[in-house]
């Protein structure tokens, strides 16, 4: 495998593991809807990380007799998993930020609360223009998927900050909202990214 791509893909992994703890920790703690799903978006960001591992590693295999062409496609298929992924996540947070709509509640928000979506941001962007830069230079089609995400989770958690200052100023219903704004762009991903790797793999 690639040593420039491995050590990217651990970077995902990692940088995603982390983000997903403090968003479910702030998300339960303060009933935010829009950092639980936050923390839903980034434990798909893990599952998609570790099919890219998985992915790469096997398309860097050789020509056999089984795959006399290679191992090569088998990288867009990490793509198509990312696919599957969001449209199931996003679907289920549509879900729970309806049914929060019609029940109500209040979130807890916190200044520290507040600090997990701008802290996300900036993590996301630093990898996503690591991932782009990765992908161009290895060729790697699940690297640019994953790079693409990584800059679309950057506008995720802006919605979600939001909803959650709209819910700090006594708006709570911005919760919600910010959580079917969430859901949306996670399905819009695996949309995207389904598309574009179905098309290198035809």
């Amino acid at each position: 495998m690639n040593p420039v791509a491995l050590r990217a893909t651990l970077i995902n992994i990692a940088g995603n593991s982390g983000l997903f703890v403090i968003k479910l920790a702030a998300g339960v703690a303060s009933g935010s809807i829009a950092l639980i799903s936050e923390a839903l978006n980034s434990l798909n960001d893990i599952a998609a990380s570790i099919a890219t591992f998985i992915c790469v590693k096997i398309s860097d295999k050789e020509a056999d007799e089984g795959h006399p062409f290679g191992h090569s496609r088998a990288e867009p298929i990490a793509g198509l998993i990312v696919a599957v992924l969001a449209g199931i996540l996003g679907f289920e947070v549509i879900r729970t930020s309806v049914e929060r709509i019609i029940s109500g509640g209040v979130p807890r928000i916190t200044r520290a609360t507040m600090l997990v979506p701008v802290i996300t941001m900036a993590v996301k962007w630093a990898m996503g223009i690591h991932f782009k830069r990765v992908g161009v230079k290895v060729r790697s089609p699940a690297l640019l998927a994953t790079a693409k995400d990584s800059f679309m989770d950057v506008f995720v958690a802006a919605a979600a900050l939001t909803g959650i200052a709209g819910a700090w100023f006594g708006y709570e219903f911005f919760d919600p909202l910010a959580g079917l704004a969430v859901s949306a762009w996670i399905i819009y991903t695996g949309y995207s990214i389904g598309i574009e790797n179905i098309a290198y793999l035809m």
